[in-house]
């Protein structure tokens, strides 16, 4: 939809679709992953500024959205880079900023509760 018809970018999300073969998950945080593996090949297929800032910002909010995820799985070193990532994007400051935020939050919290697990996948680009 996003390259093949007209389609105009409000700040609030509407919708969110998931999909995939079992249509199923068994730790819905770690859906933060899946929506940025499906958004970074689109990377390469924006055709003008528009479209590169409104990728840009949905880019740097599910780079964030995967560093929570990580996190909070216990992939905090991963889960760090991914917040690295995000403010490497150009974008919105306030996104970042509150980005920090949670990623800051989750990586206390992931400290005090000792998570050292390997529960997440982690190898996104």
């Amino acid at each position: 939809m996003f390259l093949r018809g007209r389609v105009a970018f409000i700040r609030e999300v509407l919708t969110e679709v998931r999909r995939h073969d079992s249509n199923v998950t068994r730790d819905i945080s770690l859906m933060a992953l899946d929506k940025l593996w499906a958004l970074l090949p689109l990377q390469d297929e924006v055709d003008t500024p528009a479209r590169r800032m409104a990728l840009n910002d949905r880019l740097v909010k599910a780079r964030i959205d995967a560093a929570t995820a990580l996190i909070r799985a216990g992939e905090r070193f991963e889960g760090f880079q991914q917040y690295v990532a995000a403010l490497a994007l150009p974008g919105s400051g306030p996104r970042k900023l509150k980005g920090a935020a949670r990623t800051g939050y989750e990586l206390a919290r992931s400290l005090t509760r000792g998570a050292t697990g390997s529960r997440a996948r982690a190898d996104v680009g």
